[in-house]
């Protein structure tokens, strides 16, 4: 009687891991729907676009900063150039 209730039990088993596998596959394959359908919302042409607009303008936002730094630092190199000079003038003629 013992035998036939250890084989019951591991008929019970594998039908319970057939049903929890069953489930478990289930599950995934409607995971992997949903993620399929939010990725295909993601990268529709007008998501794309949109994207591309938004690189542009920050493109464009980026070269006219960095035009803006470029000029200031020119400036500030030349006013640091002119301080050197003169100090370098008042310090040699102390010198001389």
């Amino acid at each position: 009687m013992s035998k036939e209730n250890t084989t019951k039990e591991q008929h019970e088993f594998v039908e319970n891991l057939k049903e929890k596998t069953t489930e478990f596959v289930m599950n995934t394959k409607e995971i992997l729907e949903i993620a399929k359908k939010k990725i295909d919302e993601t990268l529709t042409d007008e998501n794309i676009e949109e994207a591309k607009k938004k690189a542009s303008k920050f493109e464009d936002e980026t070269a006219e900063n960095l035009t803006n730094f470029a000029k200031e630092a020119k400036e500030d190199l030349r006013e640091v150039t002119q301080k050197s000079k003169t100090f370098l003038q008042k310090l040699f003629k102390k010198l001389t």
